[in-house]
């Protein structure tokens, strides 16, 4: 039988699909295809040369076709099918006419790339497209197929990977490293006032900024509006064990606006405020970005995803621009991690796939810091990072085995 050329990763024979019946040994087709638009034009390249020879020895093919062929013989043309989104898908079509500078025939693969076309449907393709020809023979036998035979053997060049944004990279650690302190010191916070006889189980987030050399804490009196601060804390940057409590100062006006919008949000999330962190950040020039995670309730289970960012961008018409991290929640416990490992690795660690993105988030790094002994895998389609407990992301070799999926 014959090689089918398509440009997917998706290939069928015309052996199902062709309307005569063939040999039931002819030859086995050998799909070739191409991922890409830059593979497509290397593969149309490399077939070339073999192309220009079925264009010189088919007015000999066509010929033969016409003065008619023996019993139980098959005469194909490849062509090339183009749809209205340009997407192309290279095909068998059984030749039942020509003439006038027409071949007219019944498409004779399953189609899996283009629209508009399917397997038995009717087409007419100029001489001047068709890019090979076959006679198959009862015998099992074929005539032609130049550029099929070639395809036997031919291998497209791998995609070239981009190496990873290292700005992106330094972005993700340097905001991962400042989420994760303000949890810590959220942590901090909540311990000094339940030390001091106040409980904070149903309390959610504190708005967070820096003033100086110290960090200032506000935790809001409800979730009503205006932003009433019920209590405030300070504590050293780099000693969080000096906690004091503070009387009677007021948010600062710099963060009144991340403080109202974070309010916004607990107001939408309601009980489930008191499940999530909500962190706003600055991001300059009076814009910031609003993180939302979940809380780690239980220091023997990590719970991951129903993370997102909320940035606001003044000078965008809408504002506020979501990023949805990971949609699924998954709760892991530290210990089982042993199971989810990529190739050849022996520590514990903790492997989650990326369907939408390469780069691990901000939230990822958190994790990864929040628990410094599981080792925090994320993998792309194009890259693998582990993420260390310093919050430094890493490059690391695809695993060469399939990876061990979160539990859902």
């Amino acid at each position: 039988m014959k090689t089918v050329l398509l440009c997917a990763l998706l290939f069928f024979s015309p052996r199902a699909t062709a309307q005569s019946a063939l040999a039931p040994n002819a030859p086995v087709d050998k799909p070739v295809g191409s991922s890409s638009e830059q593979q497509h034009k290397e593969l149309l390249k490399a077939i070339g040369p073999y192309v220009e020879q079925a264009k010189k020895t088919w007015p000999a093919a066509k010929e033969n076709y016409l003065r008619g062929l023996p019993p139980r013989q098959v005469f194909f043309v490849t062509t090339e099918l183009v749809d209205a989104r340009g997407k192309r898908e290279i095909v068998f079509v059984e030749v039942q006419k020509i003439e006038k500078g027409m071949v007219t025939g019944l498409i004779a693969n399953e189609i899996s790339t283009v629209s508009g076309f399917k397997a038995g449907q009717a087409h007419r393709v100029p001489e001047n497209n068709i890019l090979d020809w076959t006679i198959s023979k009862p015998d099992g036998s074929e005539e032609g197929n130049l550029v099929g035979k070639f395809l036997e053997s031919y291998r497209p060049t791998p995609p070239v990977i981009p190496d990873p944004d290292k700005a992106q990279l330094t972005f993700l650690e340097n905001r991962g490293r400042e989420l994760a302190a303000r949890v810590r010191i959220e942590a901090a916070a909540r311990a000094f006032l339940e030390g001091q006889g106040f409980k904070t189980k149903g309390i959610s987030s504190p708005v967070i900024v820096s003033d100086g050399t110290r960090w200032l804490i506000f935790f809001e009196k409800d979730l009503g509006s205006p932003y009433v601060v019920m209590k405030a804390l300070e504590c050293r940057m780099g000693d969080l064990g000096d906690m004091k409590g503070l009387e009677g100062v007021p948010l600062p006006k710099a963060a009144e606006g991340m403080a109202e919008a974070q309010l916004t949000f607990k107001r939408q999330l309601k009980d489930l405020a008191r499940e999530m962190y909500e962190i706003p950040v600055d991001d300059g020039n009076s814009d910031f970005s609003l993180y939302l995670f979940p809380r780690q309730m239980d220091p023997n289970e990590i719970t991951i995803g129903r993370d997102m960012k909320m940035s606001y961008i003044s000078s965008q018409t809408k504002p506020w621009v979501v990023t949805t991290f990971h949609q699924a929640v998954h709760k892991v416990r530290p210990k089982d991690l042993q199971k989810a490992l990529p190739a050849g690795a022996t520590e514990p660690g903790f492997v989650h796939n990326h369907a939408l993105s390469d780069y691990p988030t901000e939230t990822d790094v958190v994790l990864a810091m929040l628990f410094p002994s599981v080792q925090w895998h994320t993998l792309g389609k194009q890259w693998h990072f582990l993420i260390g407990p310093d919050g430094t992301i890493r490059q690391v070799p695809m695993p060469q085995s399939d990876l061990a999926r979160p539990p859902k």
